[in-house]
């Protein structure tokens, strides 16, 4: 909310500046002091709904895209340290990935769901919470599991291991 108002405050003052720049004599208020009265009748409050009109919707979409992607990688870093960690020991991973690939994955989505977490505000013990049970949840699904649905948590379970690479500029 602060920085809303910050960049609110900044691009009232570049329009301002605009407006004494360019528009200073024809609308009186250069060399005399100006009253309130004066100042309304010259515009200022649409001055303010205009620099409001460009700051605000930008700032508010941002604040809610981040929010959006943070919530996002949460739930994909909860989702995939559950699979790595239940099926870090099935042959299939250790044949294909090796054992410093799982642990660099387990790592990395435990780390990525902090992060989230803290840009989320988010407590760490709720986070440390939520990541355990994800594990205990995939490793008793594992435990019972028939063979498809092991076998499609398995493929699951590689694409966790070896994220798609992002496009530049995604």
């Amino acid at each position: 909310m602060m920085w809303t108002a910050l960049i609110l405050l900044a691009v009232y003052v570049a329009l301002k500046s605009g407006q004494f720049a360019f528009l200073g004599k024809a609308s009186g208020y250069r060399g005399e002091p100006v009253s309130l009265g004066r100042r309304l009748r010259k515009g200022e409050p649409a001055l303010l709904i205009i620099a409001a009109l460009i700051t605000v919707p930008p700032v508010l979409a941002g604040t809610w895209y981040h929010q959006h992607k943070f919530e996002e990688v949460l739930r994909n870093s909860v989702k995939c340290y559950g699979l790595v960690q239940a099926y870090q020991n099935a042959p299939e991973i250790k044949r294909s990935n090796g054992g410093y690939a799982v642990y660099e994955s387990v790592y990395g989505y435990r780390w990525a769901a902090f992060d989230a977490s803290r840009q989320l505000g988010s407590d760490a013990k709720a986070v440390q919470q939520r990541l355990d049970e994800a594990a205990l949840a995939m490793a008793a699904e594992s435990r019972r599991a028939g063979a498809g649905v092991r076998h499609e948590r398995l493929s699951v379970t590689q694409s966790c291991l070896h994220p798609p690479k992002e496009p530049p500029n995604a």
